[in-house]
C-alpha cells in the first residue's frame, strides 16, 4: 500500500497482510513536491504521483516482488492535478484540476514514463475532481463539486488517446449535491457517485450505447438524527460489487 504525505513530500510504502489487514512499514520515497493523487496502471507495473505544490507528475516502476518504487521520470504539468487515472490499456494518463477547471490527457511511453506536454487540455468548470474510464474504455466522466455542480460526459478513443465531449456534454444534479468521486460497478452498467456537499451517494445508470448517465437513486450518508457540518470525499466499491 502506498500513502501520499503532502507536507513531508514523500510516499510511504507498507506491506499489507491480506488475512489480518495489518500494515508493516517497508520504506518511503522522497518526491519533488507536495504529493497528492496516486494511481497505478492496469497491470500495476507503474505508479504515478501528482505533485501539487510544484505542478509536476512523477512516474515510478513497481518491483513486483517487493513493491519498491524506482523513479522513471518527472515532468512539468500546466496546473496542479487533484486526481489521476490511466485508461484501460495503460497507454494514457487522465488528470483533473480543481482550481483550473480542466481535464487533461498525457501519453505514457513504453517504459511507463508520462510524457509532456499534454495531448489534450480541455476546459470544463471549476472544482473538477474525479476522472476515470468505464470498463469498456469508451467513456470518461469528470465530476465537479459546488458551485459548478456538474458531471461532464466524454467519449474516449483508445487508439488515438482523445477525449471528445459527448452529445450530452454534461448533466446537472440537484443544487447543493456537489458530485466529487465515483466508482463503476465491476460488472453492471451502474455508477456510484459520492456527493461532497450533499453528504449523499447517487446511483446512476450508464447507457452503454451512448455513454450517458441517468439518475436512479439518491441516499444520505448520514443518520437521520445527525446535526452539524459534514462532507464526503472518496468512495470505493468491493471487487464483488456487493459492498
Amino acid at each position: 500500500m502506498y500513502v501520499a504525505i503532502a507536507g513531508e513530500q514523500k510516499i510511504l510504502r507498507y506491506a499489507l497482510n491480506p488475512e489480518t489487514g495489518a500494515l508493516k512499514s517497508v520504506g518511503e520515497v522522497e518526491v519533488d513536491g507536495a504529493v497528492g493523487p496516486l494511481c497505478t496502471n492496469p497491470q500495476q507495473k507503474y505508479l504515478y504521483a501528482g505533485l501539487r505544490s510544484t505542478k509536476k507528475v512523477s512516474s515510478f516502476s513497481i518491483d513486483a516482488e517487493t513493491g519498491a518504487l524506482e523513479l522513471i521520470n518527472t515532468v512539468d504539468f500546466d496546473s496542479d492535478p487533484c486526481y489521476l487515472s490511466t485508461d484501460r490499456t495503460g497507454r494514457y494518463l487522465f488528470s483533473s484540476y480543481y482550481s483550473a477547471g480542466v481535464v487533461g490527457v498525457n501519453a505514457l511511453d513504453g517504459t511507463g514514463a508520462v510524457t509532456s506536454p499534454h495531448r489534450q487540455w480541455i476546459k470544463t468548470g471549476g472544482h473538477a475532481h474525479c476522472v476515470h474510464p468505464d470498463r469498456t474504455n469508451q467513456y470518461v466522466f469528470v465530476s465537479h463539486t459546488m458551485p459548478a455542480n456538474a458531471i461532464y460526459q466524454f467519449t474516449f478513443d483508445e487508439t488515438k488517446g482523445d477525449l471528445t465531449a459527448n452529445a450530452t456534454e454534461r448533466i446537472k444534479p440537484p443544487r447543493g449535491e456537489g458530485p466529487r468521486h465515483y466508482e463503476f460497478h465491476p460488472t453492471l452498467n451502474v455508477v456510484y457517485l459520492a456527493n461532497e456537499n450533499g453528504s449523499s451517494v447517487t446511483v446512476y445508470d450508464l447507457d452503454i450505447d451512448n455513454g450517458t448517465l441517468s439518475r436512479r437513486q439518491n441516499m444520505s450518508t448520514l443518520p437521520e438524527d445527525f446535526s452539524g457540518r459534514n462532507s464526503c470525499a472518496q468512495i470505493h466499491i468491493h471487487p464483488t460489487g456487493q459492498f
